[in-house]
């Protein structure tokens, strides 16, 4: 994997703990709703990472693995978004 996109797959595994943690702190629905959307579109966004790297250079079992935590976390984070009151 190249700089960018290492880079690139840290700052969207960021922003998932941080957009979690900041909805914790959002007093309104609506807020916490908006902040939980974007930690999923940022796991979204590390699943496409991961998949190009498993397209384009050879991986071992991590790749699975990490597809799978990443599907299990957008499962949880929708479930969050549906609950969000």
């Amino acid at each position: 994997m190249h700089r960018y996109e290492q880079d690139q797959l840290g700052r969207a595994a960021l922003s998932i703990i941080l957009n979690i943690a900041e909805s914790n702190s959002r007093s309104t629905a609506k807020g916490r709703k908006y902040l939980l959307e974007i930690a999923r579109g940022s796991a979204y966004e590390c699943y496409a990472l991961i998949s190009l790297l498993e397209n384009f250079e050879s991986t071992d079992s991590r790749y699975h693995e990490s597809v799978e935590l990443l599907k299990n976390l957008s499962k949880m984070l929708y479930g969050m978004i549906r609950n969000s009151k």
